[in-house]
């Protein structure tokens, strides 16, 4: 099948890769870019006992700032462990799935010892500047000290109703990936501006969590699929049932 892949560079690569070794078709239509923030130096130079990040992004915009402290870091799975790896970090303690499993596990991590909080210092979490605060509430709910830095954003690409219904992007794609509720929002919009809908009309919508289906329209109820975890091996399972 023809997929089109709507996260980010360099993930989106890495996305078509893993789609092109299960036989399918990668087209790549990026909705959003990072951008990074200049860090607070009042973070840099702090002593944190451990770093959080729920994304690659976090990890390159504060690079290796962090890293002769050796604090553990938690990530919300593979990929940003992976990230953090190549930044020189080496006590990594990866999540396989979403920011609020990721809270669950540091918060079971806290309360058996395995991380230590010294005079109740806060955790630093390394995130973006518009999220969802899942992980934050999950911390808060465990009495958790939480410090929160902004360190990017992600901001909108715009595409022509040219470039949609180029040769790259014809025939459309039969199915489309969607990472976070606001790439579903902003495909939806996309499409519904430039009079799009139509072409769209038979495309499966694979979500990678009930929230990202959630931030779907209606109208496309019967063509979403959803993956059983939030994680990009279980959504690309969701393409085997479509062949």
């Amino acid at each position: 099948m023809r997929v089109l892949v709507t996260r980010p560079d360099p993930a989106a690569r890495r996305t078509a890769q893993a789609l092109a070794d299960l036989g399918h078709v990668p087209v790549l239509l990026p909705l959003f870019e990072a951008r990074f923030l200049d860090a607070d130096p009042a973070v840099l130079a702090g002593d944190w006992p451990a770093l959080v990040f729920t994304s690659a992004n976090a990890v390159k915009a504060v690079g290796s700032s962090f890293v002769s402290a050796n604090p553990p870091v938690y990530t919300v799975g593979g990929a940003t462990a992976h990230a953090a790896r190549g930044f020189g970090y080496t006590d990594i303690r990866a999540g396989n799935g979403g920011a609020r499993e990721l809270a669950e596990m540091i918060s079971a991590d806290v309360a058996s010892g395995r991380l230590q909080l010294p005079d109740g210092k806060d955790i630093l979490y390394l995130a973006a500047d518009d999220r969802r605060p899942d992980l934050e509430n999950g911390l808060a709910a465990a009495s958790i000290p939480l410090k929160v830095a902004a360190v990017y954003r992600m901001e909108i690409i715009s595409y022509s109703t040219d470039f949609i219904l180029s040769a790259k992007m014809s025939p459309l794609p039969e199915a489309v990936l969607l990472y976070s509720p606001n790439a579903a929002r902003r495909f939806f919009d996309l499409f519904s501006a430039q009079a799009l809908e139509s072409a769209a009309r038979g495309q499966i919508v694979c979500c990678l969590s009930s929230e990202v289906a959630a931030a779907c329209p209606p109208s496309v109820s019967s063509r979403i699929r959803t993956a059983q975890s939030p994680n990009e091996q279980a959504l690309l399972e969701t393409l085997r049932s479509l062949r």
